[in-house]
């Protein structure tokens, strides 16, 4: 293999090493920027319906004790009243009320004591799950939800424009490479075939010198 193409290939593996190195790691830092916005949306979202929900239970405990169906009207209300809301609530972990798709599988964070934030697929949709107890009714847990497929949209998105990114700037980087190395080479090439004519017996051909560099010392000494 000559010399040049050891030298493109070199260069070539190290750039597309590098590249990808670098592209995983702005994919992975751009999800988890956009993930930990959605966690902090819904947390927010949470915080609301959590105050709320307590102080409205607060004033009909104040009235006496309500029962599971005044609790359910209660929650009924304020989810007509919030249609953009998708929550649950649980007693002792059985569903109490719910405006939304039921996800039947475990649910650690309805014991949680703060909100906590659980991804999960739900009909092949990625949903953001929040829940905890709700303040002051231990009884009582807490959980919203809401759809973040767009995650996944968006995380997909970003690999394919990547990848067009790094095919592109590799195609160009290949006709660059090739370019130059041609260009610096040529010298040796010349003073290649100074030493080939001179062994043929014409002993005035020498080497041009247009360089100043190394390669332009060794044509100097050649000649």
């Amino acid at each position: 293999m000559k010399f040049r193409y050891k030298i493109y290939f070199c260069v070539l593996i190290l750039f597309l090493l590098a590249l990808d190195a670098s592209t995983y790691a702005l994919l992975h830092q751009s999800f988890q920027q956009t993930r930990q916005m959605d966690i902090q949306r819904g947390l927010t979202e949470y915080q609301f319906v959590s105050q709320t929900l307590s102080h409205l239970i607060a004033g009909i405990a104040n009235q006496g004790p309500g029962s599971d169906l005044t609790l359910y009207q209660l929650f009924s209300s304020f989810s007509r009243g919030n249609p953009g809301t998708e929550l649950e609530i649980f007693r002792d972990g059985t569903l109490l009320f719910t405006n939304t798709a039921y996800f039947e599988g475990p649910r650690p964070e309805l014991d949680s004591t703060s909100p906590t934030a659980q991804y999960r697929k739900l009909d092949g949709r990625l949903r953001l799950y929040i829940g905890g107890r709700l303040p002051q009714e231990d009884a009582l847990s807490l959980s919203i939800s809401h759809d973040s497929q767009y995650l996944i949209d968006y995380y997909q998105s970003l690999v394919t424009y990547f990848v067009w990114i790094s095919v592109i700037l590799s195609l160009v980087l290949s006709a660059a490479l090739l370019f130059l190395l041609r260009q610096l080479l040529r010298p040796m090439e010349q003073l290649s075939s100074a030493a080939n004519e001179i062994a043929a017996g014409q002993y005035a051909r020498r080497a041009p010198i247009k360089r100043n560099d190394e390669i332009g010392q060794l044509a100097r000494d050649f000649n």
